[in-house]
């Protein structure tokens, strides 16, 4: 089937051919439910009078040129009109793709549910939570990923997040032992909770087996079922 871009295409070289009749038949098949279909009526009525009185005798050659050179400008701005429109129609197509990426959050790409294995907590992963993190900011950190969870879905009722009541407290535990238990805590939550904890460090500050850990846990989440 042809794009009305093509059709398009095709109605110019009819015109420019002087084929006007096929020009009139293909630009009808686009123009269904159009503003400019009632123009293209009127213009194919004015042709098929041109053609009757030059028949008859009614109408020179001369000036049957010029009246069809008329009815093939109608044409050509009819043409002009549905480009413009298909442009229109494009911007706005990108302008709403734009729009989705923009308001597309990153963890959107990790499902919701369901519970993530507790085996695939690399231990490697807590100990650098634990190193990196001093004991007074380690709930300001979960506050940072429960927030990254609330606006991946703000208007969703259903989202849970990291009650501290839950957790141990960091000042009276082990910072070691805070993060094994927060990071199993948050796999209950799923694997886009997790994803939120493992994305509020700057990849920057994990070491090569801590960084690797990473990589590979939030690969497996992207496709956890």
């Amino acid at each position: 089937m042809l794009t009305k871009n093509q059709i398009i295409t095709d109605v110019r070289n009819f015109i420019a051919k002087d084929e006007l009749s096929d020009a009139i038949g293909l630009l009808s098949q686009i123009l269904k439910n159009d503003k400019n279909l009632d123009v293209l009526i009127i213009q194919s009525a004015i042709k098929h009078r041109i053609e009757k009185e030059i028949r008859s005798g009614v109408l020179s050659y001369a000036d049957a040129s010029v009246s069809k050179n008329q009815v093939s400008n109608a044409l050509l701005e009819i043409c002009r009109d549905i480009e413009q429109s298909i442009e229109e129609v494009r911007g706005e197509n990108i302008k709403v793709i734009k729009n989705q990426t923009l308001n597309e959050h990153f963890l959107h790409k990790y499902p919701r549910g369901p519970i993530v294995e507790g085996y695939l907590i690399s231990e490697e992963l807590c100990k650098a939570y634990a190193r990196l993190i001093k004991p007074k900011q380690a709930m300001v950190i979960v506050e940072k990923a429960n927030r990254l969870r609330k606006e991946a879905d703000p208007h969703d009722d259903t989202v849970t997040i990291l009650a501290s009541y839950t957790l141990l407290s960091p000042l009276e535990t082990k910072p070691y032992d805070f993060w094994v238990d927060t990071f199993d805590e948050a796999r209950r939550h799923g694997p886009r909770m997790l994803a939120a904890l493992l994305s509020v460090l700057p990849v920057e500050q994990f070491n090569a087996v801590a960084k690797k850990a990473r990589e590979e846990l939030l690969d497996y989440l992207i496709n956890h079922e």
